[in-house]
């Protein structure tokens, strides 16, 4: 029985209305606004918080556009000594660690040479993403340095301080390391590696299971992220969407220069050597 009688004063002793009981604390009002806070000097006002969210949301899009062009679930290394790299004219290339090369994650697009020289016609500019950088002819990619077939070739060429123009064997080193990696290659043959190298987005539809076109969300698990630049032939741009081409340091002939390229019906990575008056995709590797 006292029990029950202490329940029933209980039940009716508060009403449950915080202002019913006393010497209770004062709590003070929010103010509608940072303005109506005394002493507030250094928060932030609205136009500058809305100013910021804008430049958080632009490189939010930014970081977005990078992930969509890596295949799911691949975790792309940067080069550690060299996360971007920065050219004449102030672009900034990303990069990718690809075995033990660190390549360009982007072509090339400068109009200038690394020591400030203008780079004078023989390139030319396909329509699409900056991404896809320019096609230069070879000569302009070599700036007057000979053709090397050495790993690495030592050729600056049209490359950034600290970087150079790869060889064919520089190319090969990159195709074997690609190859040798299960991970990497589409079905059971290890020349069918286009698909690892090539981004996830811009291809031509494509009907060959293992090329680029097939199914874009499956490419560019290396995080090389080349892109369907097309190229440069007396006539025009062609193959955008279709092809992309890219220089070696390393000429076949007097008239002619190693290149790799990739399709977005072609499953492996072609070795062949083309007109050095082409306009073709340059990337460049760190020294």
């Amino acid at each position: 029985m006292p029990y029950a009688l202490y329940a029933k004063t209980a039940e009716n002793g508060f009403s449950g209305d915080y202002n019913d009981l006393i010497n209770t604390l004062e709590i003070p009002s929010v103010p509608d606004s940072v303005s109506a806070f005394t002493n507030d000097a250094g928060y932030i006002t609205d136009v500058q918080l809305a100013a910021l969210l804008a430049a958080l949301n632009n490189r939010i899009d930014s970081l977005q556009m990078l992930l969509n062009i890596v295949a799911p679930g691949v975790d792309v290394m940067s080069c550690p000594e060299a996360p971007t790299v920065t050219d004449f004219d102030g672009n900034v290339y990303q990069t990718v660690k690809i075995g033990n090369q660190c390549w360009m994650r982007e072509n090339m697009r400068t109009t200038h040479y690394a020591d400030g020289t203008p780079i004078t016609g023989d390139f030319y500019v396909p329509t699409g993403p900056q991404e896809y950088g320019y096609l230069y002819k070879w000569s302009t990619v070599m700036n007057g340095m000979p053709s090397s077939a050495l790993n690495p070739s030592g050729v600056t060429g049209i490359c950034p301080t600290g970087w150079h123009v790869p060889s064919d064997a520089e190319w090969t080193q990159l195709t074997d390391y690609v190859s040798g990696q299960p991970e990497y290659v589409c079905g059971d043959n290890p020349q069918n590696i286009a698909r690892a190298l090539a981004s996830q987005t811009n291809w031509n539809t494509g009907t060959t299971a293992c090329g680029p076109g097939y199914d874009m969300s499956l490419n560019n698990a290396t995080g090389f992220t080349a892109l369907p630049a097309g190229d440069y032939y007396p006539g025009g741009i062609h193959d955008i969407g279709a092809n992309t081409y890219f220089w070696t340091a390393t000429e076949f002939s007097s008239s002619s220069a190693w290149i790799r390229w990739l399709g977005s019906h072609t499953s492996n990575v072609p070795r062949e050597d083309y007109n050095k008056g082409n306009g073709f995709s340059i990337r460049c590797v760190r020294n």
